[in-house]
């Protein structure tokens, strides 16, 4: 059965029920399985997906299955009806051919910058209180990245420093920090000079983080994508 992926993707799939048959004289009681949907995205955005699983859920006549999956193998083992994913891994076990999902829909963000598109932007942040204010002086700075299958915080600045001719070299040190949240914290610790983060998480972990936010500067984004 091919099965569904939201992105930044969004896949989804129908959900067939199942029916049993109490007696040959009774009529058919339908079983609903529940919608059973996996989110492999930032922490911070969760509150947003489960609310959106639970409402595409309840549309037709189910409950939502929420799981926080831990690998992206989980993409490839045909268990969930709906799965929120970043599209990298997703391209590339559909390259592979082990991935038996389809892309159906990517969120559109409110705000002037998307301009009513399916965009999002990598914001690339410091310090309040640090001295760089651009990308150009980030060069010998140590950088944080939440994942090397993130497109956003990983991926694209990869690509980024190939159209500025550059390579592995331009930052003294690369730190994966596991999540955008706590690369974030890394870099208003001083763990490290900058990062980039997916410009919705940031909104709403500024958001929800005032302290955070004032410990923090935006001096450029990459993007859109």
């Amino acid at each position: 059965m091919r099965r569904a992926c939201l992105q930044l993707f969004f896949l989804i799939c129908p959900v067939p029920g199942s029916i049993a048959t109490m007696g040959l004289a009774e009529s058919p009681m339908v079983v609903r399985p529940p919608l059973r949907v996996a989110s492999h995205l930032a922490p911070g955005v969760l509150p947003l997906y489960t609310f959106l699983a639970d409402y595409l859920a309840a549309s037709i006549g189910r409950r939502a299955e929420f799981t926080v999956a831990t690998s992206y193998e989980r993409c490839a083992q045909d268990v969930d009806d709906l799965c929120f994913v970043c599209s990298v891994p997703y391209l590339l076990f559909a390259e592979l051919g082990r991935i038996h999902m389809e892309v159906v829909a990517a969120p559109v963000l409110i705000g002037a910058r998307y301009a009513g598109r399916p965009i999002y932007f990598s914001d690339v942040v410091v310090r309040s209180d640090s001295p760089y204010q651009r990308f150009a002086d980030l060069r010998g700075a140590v950088w944080a990245y939440n994942e090397p299958f993130s497109h956003s915080g990983y991926i694209v600045v990869w690509h980024h420093l190939l159209s500025l001719d550059e390579g592995a070299g331009y930052f003294s040190r690369m730190v994966e920090a596991g999540f955008h949240s706590e690369a974030l914290r890394m870099v208003a610790d001083g763990t490290v000079d900058a990062a980039a983060i997916d410009s919705q998480v940031l909104a709403i972990e500024l958001r929800d983080h005032p302290d955070l936010a004032k410990r923090l500067r935006i001096i450029g984004a990459i993007g859109p994508s």
